[in-house]
This record gives C-alpha cells, sequence and structure tokens, in this order.
C-alpha cells in the first residue's frame, strides 16, 4: 500500500510460472504453475485473504480467458 493506492506485481510467469490476476468480480489472485506442463496442478492465492486454492486448466478458464489453442 502507499497511501489508500494498492500497488501489485504483474507476476513473473517466464522464470517462476506466476501470474497475476482479477477475476469478474474484481478479485485479485496470484497464479502459480506447480509444474511444468498444462497437466500440472495450478494454486490460486488469493491476495486479500492468503487463501490458496489448487485448480486444474479447466477450472481456470470460469474466471480467467484462455486463448483457443494454448493448451
Amino acid at each position: 500500500m502507499m497511501g489508500n493506492l494498492s500497488y501489485f506485481h504483474c507476476g513473473d510467469w517466464v522464470e517462476n510460472c506466476t501470474a497475476l490476476v482479477v477475476d469478474f468480480d474484481g478479485k485479485i489472485s496470484l497464479l502459480r504453475l506447480d509444474g511444468g506442463s498444462t497437466q500440472s496442478p495450478i494454486t490460486r492465492t488469493f491476495l486479500e485473504t492468503g487463501e490458496e486454492e489448487r485448480l486444474d486448466l479447466d477450472s481456470l478458464t470460469e474466471f480467467v480467458h484462455v486463448p483457443q489453442g494454448s493448451r
């Protein structure tokens, strides 16, 4: 926080397989691919609460647009 402004780094997909996302409800979370392939589990950490959930690629598309052909 900087005053009443929140600053978030966008993640580092290339080196750490992380990405910052905002879902359709405006909740910000950090995604982390837990392995080296698209079949690997994904951990979603909610930044407001620190709560984590495990996702697979199919459940990820419920709140993030995944372009066709990127699987």
